[in-house]
């Protein structure tokens, strides 16, 4: 059965929320998978689909990560996406390694059931406020990009 939901953690924040593939808007997902589907390295960086100015440096794997980088080129928000308990635990520590001071959710914390996305804000953020709104969109978006990218894919 296919997976209708993905849990949102906010790690500067610690807020959690379940995201339903409803709320994810199509034409948005399908530029996101078809930008994702080309990358087949690690630290790849695509630009972010219908956002100019705006890329993201991709690492995928058996886990997922992407830092969002606005028009300055200075990093806007981190991603990761857990898709398997296999692969759950070490991209949670990993979301931690390099994280500014004050994140209230912990590395010591357990990392959310799978399907996961957690978001991380970095400091240079806030010189780009509107991008900061976006980019819960945009990492939902690009979390259920690679849950379906990835279907069928044992390790995904």
């Amino acid at each position: 059965m296919a997976q209708n939901y993905i849990w949102h953690v906010t790690l500067n924040t610690g807020d959690m929320a379940r995201i339903w593939r409803g709320q994810i808007d199509p034409a948005f997902l399908d530029a996101m998978k078809q930008a994702l589907a080309k990358v087949d390295r690690p630290m790849t960086t695509i630009q972010l689909p219908g956002h100019p100015g705006y890329t993201l440096m991709v690492s995928p794997g058996k886990a997922f990560i992407a830092s969002m980088h606005g028009a300055g080129g200075l990093p806007i928000t981190t991603f990761g996406v857990a898709l398997r308990s296999k692969a759950s635990g070490m991209l949670w520590a990993a979301m931690f390694q390099r994280a500014p001071e004050g994140m209230v959710a912990k590395p010591s914390d357990p990392a959310p059931r799978t399907p996961w996305l957690a978001s991380r804000v970095e400091p240079s953020a806030i010189t780009d406020p509107l991008a900061i709104f976006a980019s819960a969109r945009i990492g939902q978006t690009i979390a259920y990009a690679w849950m379906e990218l990835r279907k069928g894919d044992a390790d995904g």
